[in-house]
């Protein structure tokens, strides 16, 4: 049987659910006296039941491009046939051009003429949808689109460009990098999603959840963002570059969000163990002074290795073996990690140690800090999962010692890791927090 066939007759379930029918493909024959084969009766009971699944988030891209009228003003046939287009175009992959001209011509037999340029209005607004999310951190331009339901779409990023030799960036010279990335990143991401309809941008606009977190390397993004916002006539929705890596990071981590957790940021700007609960972070501690990925960069870059010298020193570190004889220094659920960088520096100049085992030694110190971070953490608040993100925390290998040493010490808190492509700096987070955003607002206007 015809495609368009079915689709009428799934047009005509998913009217009879307004009515609280549950009718399906078997029944069609009794309902309207057609009888579909094997195909067509599992492409019309897969999207009548979704479309019942989904029916609130569909309603809610609907009623976000009404204009003037409300989804009680809707006729239920022109409700019914505007809920079926809008799956098919968001949940079955159904290009948009086509969701559309079949819908209206289902409009032409069931509604009128009359209606069909109303419809055609409404779906053309309720296409492809996406929220764009923008991140500006101190070495990644990053965009990211994900549909308003949280489906992540295409992800672009680029490494900031750091002479050889530095130890890292001035914010000017990330702020102008920033802004001369930034076209390339927006366009990289739409090509990925051609017939996208942007609903929706959100922006890192500083580092940490608190009012005087600021960095001017996050004012390229905020300041595109909110203009394309504006130029789209879209809201625009601020966030933190911290609650976006947790956002991220949690991502197919096996997270459970309805219990705390304890969240740790790694990166080369930021040490800390938050407590995520019920959506929100609250600090618990970090480092007192060096960041983790600032220890890592500066023995790498001492070791004459390429910025940032993550990657590079963590290969060198599979060829040596630790000893641990870095002591660990913690105070509360806080750590000091500046001596471990004196003692790598005399080290280096010294010359006696070999390499390998500098870096191996490195690592070691990190995987035994944080493990002993978190144990502080899960005590003082009972949490007993923990997710890691960040750079550092993408580390192949110190996820791995992380895992055996806490298992071998009985930490009593389950690891979770993100997806090593959204461990690092990446606007995946920052875009499922807009895409959260627009969502609680399209259900407080519909």
């Amino acid at each position: 049987m015809a495609r368009p066939i079915a689709r009428e007759a799934a047009m005509q379930l998913v009217f009879e659910q307004l009515f609280g029918g549950e009718a399906t493909a078997e029944t069609l024959v009794d309902l309207i006296d057609y009888k579909p084969g094997e195909k067509d009766s599992t492409y019309i009971n897969t999207v009548v039941s979704g479309v019942k699944e989904h029916a609130e988030q569909l309603d809610g891209e609907i009623a976000a491009c009404l204009r003037g009228w409300t989804l009680a003003r809707l006729s239920r046939v022109d409700l019914a046939i505007m809920r079926l287009a809008v799956y098919e175009m968001q949940y079955s992959g159904l290009p948009a051009a086509v969701a559309i001209n079949e819908a209206v011509e289902l409009t032409r037999k069931y509604s009128g003429e009359e209606s069909c340029p109303f419809v055609n209005g409404v779906l053309g607004g309720a296409g492809m949808r996406a929220v764009l999310g923008i991140d500006t951190s101190c070495y990644t331009t990053s965009c990211a689109l994900v549909t308003p339901e949280g489906e992540i779409l295409s992800s672009s990023r680029r490494l900031l460009t750091v002479e050889d030799g530095a130890r890292g960036l001035m914010q000017s010279q990330g702020l102008f990098q920033h802004v001369k990335n930034l076209p390339q990143m927006v366009q990289n991401v739409m090509a990925d999603v051609s017939d996208a309809e942007i609903c929706a941008v959100c922006a890192s606009t500083r580092p940490r959840p608190a009012e005087d977190s600021y960095m001017p390397v996050f004012r390229a993004g905020e300041s595109q963002a909110r203009a394309a916002a504006s130029l789209l006539r879209v809201p625009f929705y601020p966030a933190s570059h911290q609650e976006g890596h947790v956002r991220a990071a949690m991502v197919d981590a096996g997270i459970d969000e309805t219990k705390p957790f304890l969240a740790l940021h790694l990166s080369g700007g930021t040490t800390e163990i938050l407590l995520s609960e019920e959506g929100k972070l609250t600090l618990l501690g970090g480092s007192l002074d060096l960041h983790a990925g600032q220890l890592v960069d500066r023995t790498g870059v001492r070791l004459h290795m390429p910025f940032p010298a993550g990657p590079s020193l963590e290969k060198l570190a599979m060829e040596g073996k630790a000893q641990g004889l870095i002591g660990v220094s913690i105070k509360g659920v806080s750590c000091n990690m500046a001596g471990a960088e004196n003692k790598v520096t005399r080290w280096i100049e010294g010359g006696d140690m070999p390499k390998a085992q500098i870096a191996a030694e490195v690592f070691d110190f990190l995987c035994r800090s944080i493990l002993r971070m978190i144990a502080a953490a899960g005590e003082q608040t009972e949490a007993r999962q923990a997710l890691l993100a960040g750079g550092v925390a993408s580390s192949t290998l110190l996820r791995g010692m992380l895992l055996e040493r806490a298992k071998k010490t009985r930490l009593g808190c389950r690891l979770c890791f993100a997806r090593p492509e959204l461990s690092g700096d990446n606007a995946v987070g920052v875009a499922l927090l807009g895409a959260e955003a627009y969502r609680a607002e399209c259900r407080l206007h519909g």
